[in-house]
């Protein structure tokens, strides 16, 4: 069980990151080399994924982890910034919100219900196409809990 201390940290720092995104992106349409911005961007991304999953918040995480791929793609020079990849990185950051009311909603326990779930995918294919990839990336799925195998019988 996450402590509530820890977990309204938790909160409070993600969601500031989240809004820095957001200041970053909105700066980026004014000055599309502005390397700190792109480097806060990446940031941002970066922690909270790596605190989600240090909470083991998978949908944030697997979520965030793609929006921290294409970051570190445009970072290296390999995606240009443009409008629609920075309208698809606002749009990420309000499904990155949405996903931060899951958690202090559920304590990130359980999954978020299927229309979080289908608007991240969305915004997956989004955020590809705006980066020009030809398919979204691959996401990692949330692992599975295996059952239990069926008892042995002695004979």
């Amino acid at each position: 069980m996450i402590s509530k201390v820890a977990l309204t940290t938790f909160m409070d720092e993600s969601r500031e990151l989240v809004t820095a995104m957001e200041q970053s992106a909105l700066h980026l349409e004014q000055e599309p080399q502005d390397q700190d911005s792109i480097n806060a961007m990446f940031r941002a991304a970066h922690t909270i994924k790596g605190s989600a999953g240090v909470f083991g918040f998978q949908p944030v995480v697997d979520f965030t982890h793609v929006v921290e791929n294409v970051l570190e793609r445009v970072r290296l020079g390999d995606v240009a910034i443009g409008s629609a990849l920075i309208a698809a990185v606002l749009l990420c950051c309000d499904h990155l919100s949405n996903l931060l009311d899951w958690v202090a909603n559920s304590c990130g326990e359980g999954t978020p219900d299927d229309a979080l779930v289908v608007r991240g995918k969305e915004l997956h294919s989004k955020l590809s196409a705006a980066a020009g990839d030809a398919a979204p990336p691959e996401t990692p799925e949330t692992p599975k809990r295996k059952s239990a195998p069926p008892p042995v019988e002695a004979t």
